[in-house]
């Protein structure tokens, strides 16, 4: 009888102490093992007003035979005293102390006996069950409010359970519907816009490029007449030498453009971007009545609402700044040296040949004699370069307009060499090209990067 009391007393707390939505957790994230423990015991703890009448019913039945029986072998005094001792130690503060810490385990093994109890007590216990569930309704799990979730993943954190990046990214996600585009949108002034009339010559890629950004907008007029946006992976396409206007390339690509409310929370925001449209929408703020379309105030970008989920700043290969409102760069990186993109300008000429450049072209310019030596020696690598070092690096500036007739003779500053008129110097093409006719025909050539011409004066 003690045993049973125990028994019926541990099972009380341990099992009816395990929430429905706990154990539905434990079955789908617990062990192998506790998920196999969690499923059998959820069988019986679904119905968890049957559950608590029948083991009540066991236990004040077990404890007052108990209480009967002592009576009946020692006196009144003796009895009460050694049935409140037995049921108090054995039977109430031992099993209730083991079931709570090993709930599922002993759960799981006391089953054939739970089942039994209910089967036996069922006449009794489930007329109490339905009288249970129309005063107070059927057990249910317990559900939590976002703060609650928020201040559960608190406590586990201080306990070890969660680690701080884990904890971050579970917060970002409550809190991400409850936020606005207003908070985390980089406002239009603080955005790097170009004019749909500016061209995409040598400068303004370069400009483009030291920026940093993978998009960018274009406006027609003032910056709130926003018009497109231009990828800058498109400039693959671009050749600066074109001077191509930025409208031209937007009808090419015609990227879409989106439009949402400075008052949308993020996870609509964030669906939006899921759509496939795009990355980026430009934000619409200062909307009055209803029906009036407002003016753009910024942009927000996926980037933003990822970085509000992960609680920290995502910092790719190509930014510049950490912080774009509060012009913060990312430390720890060197500034690159865009004095260096010069040399990709067609229209660039370094006056003073690098060593390795020299090496490259005497090389080039002793091939090129030999081959019309005939006969005699041409100079050897290490004269070639001496006498590159000395030659000058010339750049022309075309002045014969583009358009001009062909047969009609070319402006004095571009002629280079000219029938009839003696030349002692060589012309080595570095880049662009010379048009040349030649003969009495007038055969027309062209001369590219590596041409030369005059190579006998060498």
């Amino acid at each position: 009888l003690v045993v049973m009391s125990g028994l019926f007393s541990g099972l009380t707390l341990g099992l009816l102490g395990l929430d429905v939505t706990e154990l539905e957790i434990v079955r789908g994230g617990g062990t192998p093992k506790e998920q196999e423990r969690a499923r059998k015991i959820m069988e019986v703890r679904s119905d968890g007003n049957r559950l608590l009448c029948t083991l009540l019913l066991g236990n004040v039945a077990v404890n007052s035979l108990l209480s009967i029986f002592l009576s009946g072998i020692a006196s009144g005094l003796v009895g009460f005293a050694v049935s409140t001792a037995l049921i108090v130690v054995f039977g109430e503060i031992l099993p209730q102390a083991v079931c709570a810490r090993h709930a599922l385990h002993v759960g799981e093994l006391s089953l054939p006996v739970i089942r039994f109890v209910l089967c036996a007590l069922a006449p009794v216990a489930y007329p109490l069950k339905l009288v249970v569930d129309g005063l107070l309704g059927e057990t249910a799990g317990t559900h939590h409010t976002k703060a609650e979730m928020l201040e559960y993943m608190r406590v586990q954190q201080a306990a070890g359970m969660l680690d701080d990046d884990a904890n971050l990214v579970m917060k970002g996600a409550l809190d991400m519907k409850h936020k606005v585009v207003s908070q985390v949108m980089t406002p239009l002034e603080d955005v790097y816009m170009l004019s749909e009339d500016r061209t995409l010559d040598f400068a303004a890629v370069r400009e483009i490029f030291e920026q940093g950004f993978s998009r960018v907008p274009i406006f027609q007029g003032s910056r709130g007449q926003i018009v497109g946006l231009l990828f800058v992976k498109d400039l693959i396409f671009v050749d600066p030498e074109e001077a191509t206007p930025v409208a031209e390339y937007l009808h090419i690509f015609d990227r879409d453009i989106q439009f949402v409310d400075d008052g949308a929370n993020l996870d609509d925001v964030l669906r939006v971007f899921k759509r496939g449209r795009g990355h980026l929408a430009f934000v619409l703020g200062g909307a009055g009545d209803a029906g009036e379309v407002g003016r753009p105030v910024g942009i927000v970008t996926l980037e933003d609402i990822v970085e509000e989920i992960l609680g920290d700043e995502i910092i790719d290969e190509s930014d510049v700044y950490v912080d774009v409102d509060n012009r913060v760069r990312v430390a720890g990186r060197g500034d690159f040296d865009f004095t260096k993109l010069r040399r990709l300008d067609s229209n660039f000429v370094d006056s003073k040949l690098a060593d390795a450049e020299v090496d490259a072209i005497a090389s080039h310019l002793v091939a090129q004699v030999g081959a019309v030596a005939d006969g005699w020696t041409p100079p050897s690598q290490e004269t070639m370069a001496r006498y590159v070092r000395r030659a000058m690096v010339v750049d022309y500036k075309r002045a014969t307009p583009r358009h001009a007739d062909s047969d009609a003779p070319p402006a004095a500053a571009d002629v280079v060499y000219a029938r009839g008129h003696a030349a002692n110097f060589a012309t080595l093409v570095l880049s662009g090209k010379l048009h040349i006719r030649a003969g009495r025909d007038g055969f027309r050539a062209e001369a590219g990067p590596w041409t030369l011409l005059g190579a006998q004066t060498l």
